[in-house]
């Protein structure tokens, strides 16, 4: 049983740039948990060079213990409809679109700016750290609505 995805931008995807391929732990979560690890540790971001792409590749390793599961490799040589999670566009540390996949009608377009918040076509809200902590009280009130946030690793 796998649950594969690749992690690419956008422009990589429409260019055949750079790629990571996981055949495990694909979903949306472990790949923004790993996401977000990268973001604290103040890593370089992979759209900004090559250095962003080997810390996400390394983070993702450690994760399962070895290279086991993880590749990386252009993206045409890698299975983006892979009929698990399909691709996953990055960008700033966060999923901001993808192919093939929940993410490919663009619910989460544009990366959101501190204080932004979107409601998503499945209902979901996505907000940034600062505005969660300003709408903490608002978001436990409406409990019937799922929050999007990675606050705590």
């Amino acid at each position: 049983m796998s649950n594969k995805a690749v992690i690419t931008t956008e422009e990589n995807f429409y260019n055949n740039g750079i790629g990571i391929y996981v055949h495990a732990c694909g979903d949306p979560d472990s790949v923004q948990y790993w996401l977000e690890i990268c973001k604290r540790s103040g890593y370089r971001k992979p759209e900004e060079d090559s250095y962003g792409w080997a810390y996400l590749v390394a983070t993702i390793a450690n994760f399962f213990g070895s290279g086991i599961s993880v590749g990386i490799d252009t993206v045409d040589n890698l299975d983006c409809n892979n009929g698990d999670n399909g691709v996953y566009f990055i960008r700033d540390w966060n999923i901001v679109g993808g192919k093939y996949n929940e993410y490919e009608n663009n619910l989460l377009k544009t990366v959101l700016n501190p204080g932004e918040i979107k409601e998503l076509s499945n209902g979901n809200i996505v907000m940034s750290k600062e505005t969660f902590n300003e709408y903490e009280e608002i978001a436990k009130r409406d409990a019937r609505r799922r929050i999007k946030l990675y606050n705590e690793i």
